[in-house]
């Protein structure tokens, strides 16, 4: 029995600087309530394409100082509420088209000082993001 079969609700969940090296298809399967979670400083690669496929009220999404090299277009298909989304200080180079497709209420993503990322079709990439306020990515990023 684990943590998170006692039904406690959380709302925050910070796992920065955790030596985190991988995330399964359930790791937060069991944490539905989320509302901010921040997996910042870990050593995460490749995140599982369903990771997050739970976590509707998610809202703040930190995965920062990791070493994520690609976004899949499943990883965030299912964080509607996701407001703010930090992927800044990775090792991204390829975001796939419509990796941020249900992202409706997104208002801010970064993405800078992922050096080699760049975005070949860019109405794809960033199709469905109709709040966003503030996007920072490096000046490189279009080619």
């Amino acid at each position: 029995e684990d943590f998170f079969s006692k039904g406690f609700q959380m709302q925050n969940l910070i796992l920065h600087s955790n030596m985190i090296l991988k995330l399964n298809k359930d790791s937060f399967s069991k944490t539905k309530g989320l509302i901010k979670l921040d997996l910042s400083r870990n050593f995460l690669c490749e995140p599982h394409s369903d990771t997050f496929k739970t976590l509707f009220r998610l809202e703040v999404l930190d995965l920062s100082h990791n070493y994520i090299k690609n976004i899949s277009s499943l990883l965030f298909e299912n964080l509607f509420s996701l407001k703010i989304l930090d992927l800044s200080f990775n090792h991204i180079y390829h975001l796939s088209d419509n990796s941020f497709k249900n992202l409706i209420y997104l208002n801010e993503l970064y993405l800078h000082l992922n050096p080699n990322l760049t975005v070949i079709n860019s109405i794809f990439t960033f199709y469905g993001i109709k709040n966003i306020k503030l996007i920072h990515f490096p000046f490189s990023l279009f080619r």
